[in-house]
């Protein structure tokens, strides 16, 4: 039996969807969103006299110079981040649902670049976990934001299954049906492809400094709290991905620079963001010719554009096709574990990345989360877990305005 079914996106499709009933949970997350937006704004307020302060009292040195770009950044994110929510709670309560869909993209962006240059401010404090619940409440918007009744969404969800096991069986999943690019960039790959380079990272980590750096000495690469993951690599890989999915077909000496200049410059800004948010150091260029700060250096530059050109050449399309080999039945399922998996790791090593800084700062710590990391994770499971790692408080920026 042949199987004809086309699923469309219904946030996108024109037509009377605005005009039907707002469910109930819209009308709550609405407000919350609102509400939050309103909460907001005494962040903001607070975090302008600081910036004020930092800025008539000037900048005499370069590191003041970076404290006040980057809460010159911050401000304009929770700004965004206000106007956004409100407009997002206020296009939802007068139905407009297109609106909303989009404007909640601008919202994720605008808070995603709020916490990174919060956590460079100040580390894991009370802000990163209101933006963290602020994220929570967009996600939990976004899964409601469909324009369907439930009785139609619950039918919807019926053919999308149909079609994902039809795919399954044809060897089709997971691929491109649009023309934009080789596969489909939905959260199921692009979660799976975080996880595969972040473990053949670690891999290619471990192998490096035993040939190269240190032959025959075996060091600690991982990135993570738990298991045999490099975060950097599961980063990089996505952003090839997306920025790459519609080159690969293209010349090789196009894929070739322009994965050179995308990890080159994402390496810059992990070993920036690390080094400001938590006074850590994972490598330093700096004995290497044509480096940039030691933060990356030419021979990275050429690595990150061969590592790129055989991701996008050789391996991304297998993977794709790999990945999608799970059975349709368990995909589901597998995904949410994988994904509460990362996101609890990544979340207790920022946690224990923090508490190890705090202690080195010679800070008080006296909060229960911090007591927990100070027994489990102390400096010497850090050292041991996080070899290639060197703490130097002084080197974090909010090691300089408290």
């Amino acid at each position: 039996m042949k199987l004809n079914i086309e699923y469309n996106d219904p946030i996108l499709d024109s037509g009377p969807n605005d005009t039907k009933r707002l469910p109930l949970i819209m009308k709550i997350l609405a407000l919350l969103c609102i509400l939050q937006a309103a909460f907001s704004i005494i962040i903001e307020y607070t975090y302008l006299f600081t910036f004020v302060y930092q800025l008539t009292h000037g900048a005499t040195s370069q590191n003041s110079t970076t404290i006040i770009i980057l809460y010159a950044v911050f401000l304009a994110a929770m700004l965004v981040m206000i106007v956004g929510l409100m407009m997002l709670g206020i296009y939802m309560l007068c139905n407009l649902r297109r609106l909303a869909a989009y404007t909640s993209t601008i919202v994720a962006i605008a808070i995603g670049l709020a916490a990174v240059t919060d956590i460079m401010l100040v580390g894991i404090k009370i802000t990163s976990f209101i933006l963290l619940l602020t994220l929570v409440i967009l996600i939990a918007f976004k899964s409601y934001i469909d324009p369907s009744l439930s009785q139609e969404r619950k039918l919807q969800k019926k053919l999308k299954n149909m079609q994902t096991k039809k795919e399954s069986e044809e060897g089709t999943l997971g691929l491109s049906k649009k023309g934009s690019g080789y596969a489909e960039l939905n959260y199921f790959n692009i979660i799976w492809i975080f996880v595969t380079c972040c473990i053949l990272g670690y891999i290619v980590e471990i192998i490096w400094h035993m040939t190269v750096d240190d032959p025959g000495v075996y060091q600690e690469r991982a990135g993570f709290l738990f298991g045999p993951f490099s975060p950097i690599y599961g980063i990089g890989g996505i952003l090839m991905t997306v920025c790459l999915n519609r080159l690969t077909k293209k010349n090789i000496i196009v894929v070739f620079v322009v994965s050179a200049l995308l990890g080159g410059f994402f390496e810059y800004f992990a070993s920036l963001f690390l080094e400001m948010s938590f006074g850590v150091k994972s490598w330093d260029y700096s004995h290497l010719p044509f480096n940039i700060e030691g933060r990356t250096s030419l021979r990275f530059f050429i690595m990150w554009g061969i590592f790129g050109t055989v991701w996008v050449k050789l391996l991304f399309k297998p993977l794709i096709k790999i990945i999608n080999k799970i059975p349709w039945k368990l995909r589901y399922s597998l995904t949410v574990i994988i994904s509460i998996i990362v996101f609890v790791n990544a979340l207790m090593t920022l946690q224990a990345l923090d508490c190890w800084y705090e202690r080195s700062a010679g800070k008080s710590q006296n909060t229960p989360i911090e007591q927990f990391y100070n027994k489990y994770f102390n400096d010497d499971f850090m050292h041991k877990r996080f070899e290639n790692m060197q703490m130097n408080p002084n080197a974090a920026t909010r090691g300089t305005d408290q």
